[in-house]
This record gives C-alpha cells, sequence and structure tokens, in this order.
C-alpha cells in the first residue's frame, strides 16, 4: 500500500505548488493596492507553506522507498533519520477514504486555481492590483463566483494539510507529530494556512470596491448575474 501512496503525494505536492504559485510577473507599484500586513503575510505564508509541503513529501517518499527496498545502502541511514516510531510503523503509512477526499478536494482546488489563471492571463496577480488596458473578465468560472481564484486557492490549502500532516501520513505515522519540533511545524503550517484564507477573505470586498470602481456599471451587471463571491449559494 505505501508505494501505491507516492504518485498522490507527489500530484498533491505538485497541484499545491502551482496554486500557490503566481503565474505572472507582478504588477508595478503603481498598480497596486495597500493592503497592509495582510498582503504581506499572503506572500511568506505561500513561500512557507509550498516549500514545507515539498519537504514532508520527499521525506515521506524516502521512508517509503528505504521500508520498500531495505537492502539499499541509504535504506538504513534514511529510515533512522525519518521514523521516530517503531519500524513497523512505516506500514501504515497508506491510503484511507480521508485521504482520497481531501486529495481529491487538493486537486479540484488546483484545477479551478489554474482555470483562473487562463481565463485572466496577464491581469492575474497575487497583488490586489487593477492593470493598465485591464478587462473584467466574466466567463469561465468567473461565470460561477466572482473570486473563484481565491475558492479554488483556499480549498487548496485547507486540505492540504490533512493530506500531509493526518492519518496515513509519514508525520502522523512516524512518529513525526509526537516530537516537540513535529508540533510547531505542523501548528506553524495549519495556522498560517488558516490565517491566508482569512487574509483572502477580507481582501475580498476590497478586491470588489476596486473593481466597482474601475468598470462601474460593467461591474454591477455582473455582480447581478453573479452574486455569489466564493461558493455558489453559500457566500
Amino acid at each position: 500500500m505505501s508505494l501505491l501512496r507516492i504518485p498522490f503525494t507527489l500530484t498533491s505536492a505538485w497541484g499545491y505548488h502551482v496554486s500557490v504559485t503566481p503565474p505572472t510577473p507582478p504588477p508595478s507599484k503603481d498598480e497596486v493596492a495597500k493592503e497592509g500586513v495582510f498582503g504581506t503575510s499572503i506572500y511568506v505564508n505561500a513561500l512557507f507553506n509550498k516549500w514545507s509541503v515539498w519537504g514532508l513529501s520527499f521525506c515521506e517518499i524516502a521512508v517509503i522507498l528505504a521500508h520498500t527496498y531495505p537492502t539499499s545502502p541509504l535504506a538504513k541511514r534514511v529510515l533512522n533519520a525519518l521514523v521516530w516510531g517503531p519500524p513497523s510503523s512505516v506500514g501504515n503509512i497508506g491510503i484511507s477514504r480521508t485521504y482520497l477526499i481531501n486529495w481529491t478536494l487538493v486537486m479540484a482546488g488546483a484545477a479551478i486555481r489554474k482555470a483562473c489563471f487562463l481565463a485572466l492571463g496577464r491581469h492575474f496577480t497575487f497583488e490586489v492590483a487593477v492593470r493598465d488596458e485591464h478587462q473584467l473578465v466574466t466567463w469561465g468560472p468567473y461565470s460561477i463566483v466572482r473570486h473563484p481564484g481565491y475558492s479554488g486557492g483556499s480549498l487548496a490549502l485547507l486540505c492540504i494539510s490533512q493530506v500531509m500532516l493526518g492519518a496515513g501520513s509519514w508525520f502522523w505515522e512516524c512518529g513525526a507529530w509526537d516530537t516537540l519540533l513535529g508540533k510547531v511545524v505542523a501548528i506553524i503550517s495549519v495556522g498560517s494556512r488558516v490565517f491566508t484564507v482569512y487574509s483572502i477573505l477580507r481582501r475580498t470586498p476590497m478586491e470588489d470596491r476596486l473593481l466597482a470602481e474601475r468598470f462601474g456599471e460593467q461591474w454591477k451587471q455582473w455582480a447581478e448575474r453573479v452574486p455569489w463571491k466564493w461558493v455558489p449559494g453559500i457566500y
């Protein structure tokens, strides 16, 4: 079962990486709205979480391979360094129904995010900005909710924690969670993702206001056709 988890680990890390990597160069300072500490925190958290997810993924894959091929010269070193529980705990790394649900949600969030990158093109920035020659995009995912990029990004952000840290993961099964360092990493990782979602919830009305000021009646008509910000029928 452990080997079967490797492609899921890699694809979820890749999907999350896509979700939190800017698809375009940043806009000029004149085009960016001031957000203060919340805007800065989004970029810092995205960078930290992106590389922490890859770090957790590589540790998990290394342990799985070392356990599967114990005669490898590096296997014993890897297991001694990355397994704090009994050696048999590596066999608990696997794929549960909860894991599959969260993996699917991470990939769905990444797909939504990628669709938004393609729909907006150069206008998709990680900063709140109205660019020169900006166009109001109302098709594709933007015909369903007004901020689908935030919907997809938040979905990936929240579900990747369960994928990388939950039951069945290397982090949980091999004793990393039981160490002080593991608890610190988990608390910072989960806390920063929750704070990021809170920050972009605060950002949403600011973005609506800027677009309404720029596009006037065109934005008003779009908001009437698409009243939901993140999730149809809910918000």
